[in-house]
């Protein structure tokens, strides 16, 4: 009874698997043939710098984006998008891949796939040596 069980799960996951591979395959396929790779890209100095006055994009993300697409042979088309909505970007085909810090959380993971990390960054507070605000991080709360 185990091993049947066992057997039909190992065959579902094997048929996903190849579909989607196949699905990804189509995919490619589809953007080599509309000679774009639509790239959402999430506004986040100094990654990703959209200049205000002319909209013209900038930072080691875009510049990351552009290599790959002129290996490919590829145009890129920019789409802006958000830290809410660039998954639902993706699963719709408004964009084919998104350039941004993102963490890797589990339902994100359960909606698209992720590269490896280029880096990890944490979170962290600057404030003049002289200010002795804050002393310890609940310090950080007060007005």
């Amino acid at each position: 009874m185990f091993a049947r069980k066992l057997f039909a799960v190992v065959l579902a996951i094997s048929a996903l698997l190849a579909s989607t591979a196949a699905e990804a395959a189509g995919e490619l396929q589809d953007i080599i043939k509309r000679g774009t790779l639509r790239i959402g890209y999430i506004p986040s100095p100094p990654q990703t710098i959209k200049d205000p006055r002319t909209g013209e994009l900038s930072g080691t993300y875009i510049d990351g984006a552009k290599a790959i697409v002129a290996e490919m042979g590829l145009k890129p088309e920019w789409v802006e998008t958000t830290w809410g909505t660039f998954a639902a970007g993706l699963q719709s085909g408004q964009i084919d891949i998104c350039v941004a810090g993102v963490f890797q959380t589990v339902r994100r993971a359960m909606a698209v796939d992720f590269t490896k990390p280029i880096f990890y960054m944490g979170y962290s507070a600057v404030v003049r040596k002289d200010d002795d605000r804050f002393q310890k991080i609940d310090d950080m709360n007060k007005e």
